[in-house]
């Protein structure tokens, strides 16, 4: 029972270390229009959980939009790029000239940017924090600029 409670006490003080010392101080989602009904917006969030959104097309809201993310929203988010190594990602990004929606994810660690710019066919682990992104960018209650 002791090893379990030592467990749970560490995996608490690990999600709270990536929620509050952050993984990345900074995060930015681009998807671009394509040549069908793709969604296309931009995403922005910093590491105390603050969301900045503009909508563009094919999206369920257009315009300039901000909220807090949840503290459950946030360290999920930074978990799932930490998780993925999202940071240290340096193999195919699934761009090799394909004619389809072309996504820029820009994290900020350390005051450097690490940019990936990536397509349809990208790996499983930058479809992992698109989807977790994505999540967010369609849940919460946004507020209009």
């Amino acid at each position: 029972m002791l090893f379990v409670v030592a467990i749970l006490q560490w995996h608490c003080s690990t999600t709270k270390d990536i929620a509050e010392h952050g993984y990345c101080s900074s995060l930015m989602l681009e998807k671009g229009g394509c040549l069908q009904n793709c969604k296309t917006y931009t995403i922005k969030i910093d590491e105390s959980g603050r969301a900045d959104y503009t909508g563009k097309v094919n999206v369920s809201k257009t315009g300039s939009y901000y909220r807090m993310l949840s503290g459950q929203e946030k360290t999920a988010l930074w978990e799932c790029i930490k998780r993925n190594d999202i940071y240290n990602f340096t193999g195919f990004t699934g761009n090799a000239g394909e004619d389809s929606q072309m996504r820029l994810l820009v994290l900020v660690k350390d005051g450097i940017d690490k940019k990936i710019s990536y397509g349809e066919l990208a790996p499983k682990i930058l479809m992992n924090v698109e989807g977790k992104i994505e999540e967010i960018a369609e849940s919460g209650e946004w507020q209009k600029r």
